[in-house]
């Protein structure tokens, strides 16, 4: 799955009916670093905070669903909502 972590759309309220879009690479970049121990987890901060583009294998997305479900709705919320919508575009389901 690809994603663009300088374009990210994140909701704006519980509702989940608006979003904004943000640049979100230093921001979870910084919190899987601090959060997720392993190698695997530290190659995916820097993978995200040097790149606008990024390719995520299966693992990756993994250590990103972990991360994510540790934060703040928004951002939990948000992943999810990104993933479903993408992988689902990717896969042509």
């Amino acid at each position: 799955m690809k994603v663009d972590f300088t374009k990210f759309p994140l909701f704006t309220g519980i509702d989940r009916q608006d979003m904004v879009i943000a640049d979100i690479r230093k921001d979870i970049a910084d919190g899987i670093y601090r959060n997720v121990p392993g190698l695997p987890a530290h190659v995916l901060a820097e993978k995200i905070y040097r790149n606008e583009l990024v390719e995520l294998a299966d693992d990756e997305i993994h250590i990103l669903d972990l991360y994510t479900s540790a934060s703040v709705g928004q951002l939990a919320d948000s992943w999810q909502d990104y993933k479903e919508n993408n992988l689902e575009t990717e896969t042509g389901k």
